[in-house]
């Protein structure tokens, strides 16, 4: 029902890197088509419960900025050995994987044009200045870093 999918989606960042992988999917499976419930049920939850929003926010942050590390490391090896399965690498690494699926979901988070949460992932009003996270400007940043690393 839609109360264990909003669990699931905001349980994300709690779980292993097995199970979050999973969970990730999961999240992904239920938003694809433009599910404006499930988008709902989420900002709710995030409004309601500040701390597991924070480490939501928090924790979608960290998994982008180990992707932008990582593949920033697997491009200096692929500088120093030129060959073109080093390159490949950069897009099957762990964390680069975790990095493309937070995207999608960040993606369709926005999808159906649903202001509230657009909003919410850019200014968490309901947080403390300092534990805010701007999750469109570490998207942003993402994106450059691991095109033009």
């Amino acid at each position: 029902n839609g109360r264990h999918r909003r669990e699931v989606m905001v349980a994300i960042p709690l779980a292993s890197e097995g199970v979050l992988k999973q969970a990730l999917n999961y999240a992904i499976r239920l938003l694809e088509g433009g599910n404006i419930h499930v988008q709902k049920a989420f900002l709710q939850s995030m409004w309601t419960d500040v701390t597991l929003a924070n480490h939501f926010m928090r924790s979608i942050r960290s998994i982008l900025i180990l992707a932008v590390e990582e593949a920033a490391e697997e491009q200096w090896l692929f500088h120093l050995s030129k060959t073109p399965a080093a390159a490949a690498a950069t897009w099957k690494s762990s964390a680069s994987k975790m990095g493309r699926l937070c995207l999608r979901l960040l993606q369709l988070f926005c999808e159906n044009h649903f202001r509230p949460l657009q909003d919410f992932l850019r200014v968490q009003p309901n947080f403390r200045a300092t534990k805010q996270v701007n999750l469109v400007a570490e998207t942003v940043s993402y994106v450059w870093n691991v095109l033009w690393v």
